[in-house]
């Protein structure tokens, strides 16, 4: 695997950085794994703040990885093979995780102050305070996301007609394009 670059669009406080091997001190070590779920082996993240300290991530479903800084600068997530992981990084025993272990990427969208998280049909907004809204669509996957502004824009695979084009406002999370929404939150 290729190690993810660390994507900060919201001057995160720390750095982080995907590990090669577990450092020779456990006394700054956390696992991390979907409440309920038994750990397996997953990514090794180092991070840096002044309280340095590494994690072990549990792995999902997906070969997909990623260190993105959200809108909260002590904020962190961690794409483990399809896990996302919200971590505070002064305490890092305090997260949470996206109910999916298929997650596939994040795109930040500054001028929105939120860090949209995807799968192949659902949408996450993640704000300065966790998780704002949730968009469960139609969809059968997403191709050619990009941010514009404030909307994440690109085509829906749908499985019932052609593709359709994406609008989606990643303030609120509504579609203002695209296939119907099954669940907003």
């Amino acid at each position: 695997m290729n190690a993810p670059d660390f994507v900060d669009a919201f001057g995160a406080k720390y750095s982080a950085a995907v590990a090669d091997e577990r450092p020779g001190s456990a006394a700054s070590e956390f696992v991390f794994a979907p409440q309920g779920e038994r750990f397996r082996d997953g990514l090794l993240v180092s991070v840096r703040d002044g309280v340095d300290w590494n994690g072990i991530f549990a792995r999902g479903e997906t070969s997909s990885c990623g260190l993105f800084g959200t809108p909260d600068p002590q904020g962190l997530l961690v794409l483990s093979y399809g896990n996302a992981y919200l971590v505070s990084i002064r305490s890092p025993n305090m997260y949470s995780t996206l109910e999916s272990p298929w997650i596939l990427g994040a795109l930040p969208v500054p001028e929105a102050e939120t860090l949209v998280v995807y799968n192949s049909e659902s949408f996450w907004g993640i704000g300065a305070s966790g998780v704002r809204w949730k968009n469960e669509t139609d969809a059968d996957g997403f191709e050619a996301l990009k941010v514009e502004g404030l909307l994440v824009t690109g085509a829906m695979r749908l499985p019932w007609e052609r593709d359709a084009r994406l609008q989606l406002d990643a303030r609120t999370g509504k579609l203002l394009s695209g296939a119907l929404q099954k669940r907003f939150k």
